[in-house]
């Protein structure tokens, strides 16, 4: 026999009460009677102790108690097994939304485990099976281990990233530790019941918190003036309005902006970021709220994080070292975003932007024969180009002369003529620089990598194709999306993730900023959480949880209808008894 709920086996307590109030009421009084010589043949001293004890032993006070027990023992359901040992499984919801703070201290999924862990504790089940219900769920507790390994799994748990499970998810599992016939309970533990549960399933609700997050969130690149915009969506499905700031990061530079939405409503943000030359952002709400998981959106454009690169000309390894130390570099033959030409002339298909050292090109510059050096002066000391550039620890010993150039902002000289220039032509920038490096002091300086990281900020990059999907967590991403076959996956710690080999597509389990690493180049891929863990959980009442029995093999026949009907018919037999006292001994004084 086990009870259903043991807790309520406390109020046998009352029988103290019981006993008090009947010592109480018998304690004995003084009586006034006509004469003393009908008690002068009572036994007395040593004797009395023992009648006394005799007159406690009231049959009314022995059917009170028996009353109370079985009264007792009613509320506490017993239940006795007709079978073999119960079993119950118990679904605990391992979806992302289960991560809300519901009391401004637990989540919803520590609470959940809270009320697992204590329905195994009443002593339901022998055995128990646990499974962590979403789109990917898991057996983290087999039927056939015992009820304390289930309770230990339950405390350990942790939920996942990954949206809520559909029927056929809880179909599958329950098929998969034996079916439903082999239970006597199914419990499921949730924030968001199925709309339609099966029969033989019970759900308990588990709430509190409240959320809003960015619903929606896409990057568009503008080649023409450079820079990207960023398109933002933010809900707010809590029960207050919502004050803070919206960050846009590409991780080097951000923009914000400060953002109201009111209560249970929807605001739309196209904010420019003109400055950003990346491939990767996020979008961030400050301050993070009760779900903080949909407070952070990533977004990664499709084309390689490295910065394509055509060289043309003479190797110069301080020149690719400044620009390597700016940026990841990617040489390539064609399709370049950059065309470095170094001493050479250019070839007749170059795209992108250039950058010319001691080199000239056709209808921007032509040069003529070297000249000596000189002074660096700074006409532009304001232009982005030289932000953190020092022109007066620049030294030049030699400087061609110039056949013809374009208009174009002349930014440094070198004995008087044009040292550093940058031209805007037909959508893309050349940038000039009229001498080789070892004519100059670029290499042993600070500023030559500085320089290189500045041009590198005002690459007019290559757009990328018009691809706005998200990628969510567990939802699986092609391993030749990028025409080439992957080699590794790194994952938003840095680690790599492992691929086996024939792998047509990886699911990732966070998210996060994930790269690709093909020949190609590095792509990256922005993996967020489910919109659907964004949503509130649905209007639960108290006292809504969904109860249900299985009628598995191992059947439970509820005691307490024979134990309430026993105590009934005491309470009636003690009336029928105290009715029958003679009522001048029923008022002592």
């Amino acid at each position: 026999m086990i009870f259903l709920r043991p807790a309520s086996l406390y109020l046998s307590l009352l029988a103290g009460v019981i006993l008090l109030l009947y010592l109480l009421r018998t304690r004995t009084g003084r009586r006034e009677v006509a004469t003393l010589f009908l008690w002068k043949g009572l036994p007395s001293g040593r004797t009395a102790p023992a009648r006394r004890l005799r007159l406690l032993v009231d049959p009314l006070l022995i059917l009170q108690l028996l009353a109370l027990l079985f009264i007792v023992l009613s509320l506490a359901e017993p239940t006795l097994q007709t079978g073999s040992a119960s079993r119950i499984a118990i679904l605990i919801d391992g979806s992302a939304s289960m991560r809300t703070i519901a009391d401004g201290e637990h989540s919803r999924y520590e609470l959940a485990v809270k009320r697992a862990i204590a329905l195994l504790d009443e002593g339901r089940a022998g055995r128990a099976a646990v499974i962590s219900l979403s789109d990917h769920p898991r057996i983290l507790v087999d039927p056939e281990g015992p009820r304390d390994e289930a309770a230990e799994a339950l405390a350990s748990s942790r939920p996942g990233w990954y949206a809520d499970a559909s029927p056929s998810d809880l179909s599958r599992m329950i098929a998969a530790i034996g079916g439903e016939g082999e239970f006597d309970r199914a419990v499921l533990f949730s924030d968001r019941p199925f709309p339609d549960p099966p029969p033989f399933l019970e759900t308990i609700a588990i709430t509190g918190g409240e959320n809003g997050g960015i619903t929606a969130f896409t990057i568009r690149e503008d080649p023409a003036a450079g820079g990207v915009d960023a398109f933002v969506r933010v809900d707010n499905y809590g029960g207050e309005d919502r004050a803070g700031r919206l960050r846009i990061s590409d991780g080097a530079d951000s923009v914000e902006m400060a953002i109201l939405i009111p209560s249970g409503s929807s605001e739309d943000y196209v904010i420019p970021f003109p400055t950003s030359r990346s491939v990767s952002f996020t979008a961030a709400l400050e301050p993070a709220d009760d779900f903080p998981a949909d407070d952070i959106r990533y977004f990664a454009l499709a084309r390689p994080i490295e910065l394509s690169v055509r060289w043309v000309g003479t190797p110069d390894r301080y020149l690719l070292a400044a620009l390597r130390a700016a940026v990841p570099v990617r040489l390539v033959g064609e399709g370049a975003d950059l065309t470095i030409i170094y001493d050479a002339d250019p070839p007749p298909d170059v795209t992108g932007d250039v950058l010319l050292v001691h080199a000239g090109m056709p209808g921007i510059v032509r040069l003529g024969g070297d000249g000596g050096g000189g002074d660096v002066l700074a006409l532009a000391p304001d232009h982005p180009l030289l932000a953190g550039v020092r022109p007066a620890d620049l030294r030049v010993w030699s400087v061609p002369f110039l056949d013809s150039i374009a208009p174009g902002d002349v930014l440094l000289t070198a004995a008087g003529r044009p040292f550093l220039v940058e031209f805007t032509e037909g959508g893309r920038r050349v940038w000039f620089l009229a001498s080789e490096l070892a004519a100059t002091n670029l290499p042993v300086t600070v500023d030559l990598p500085i320089l290189v990281q500045n041009i590198v900020r005002r690459v007019i990059r290559l757009p990328a194709p018009l691809d706005y999907r998200w990628a969510v967590v567990g939802a699986g991403i092609p391993l030749r999306g990028s025409g080439e076959p992957v080699d590794s996956v790194v994952g938003p710690d840095g680690g790599p993730i492992r691929i086996l080999p024939g792998q047509a597509a990886f699911f990732p389990p966070v998210p996060g900023e994930y790269r690709l690493v093909t020949k190609r180049g590095t792509y990256p891929v922005g993996v967020n959480v489910p919109l659907s863990e964004s949503l509130p959980p649905p209007v639960i009442e108290p006292g809504e949880d969904r109860v249900a029995r299985l009628g598995g093999p191992a059947g439970l026949r509820p005691l307490w209808p024979i134990l309430a009907g026993l105590a009934a018919f005491l309470l009636v037999v003690e009336w029928f008894a105290y009715a029958r006292v003679d009522p001048f001994q029923r008022r002592p004084r």
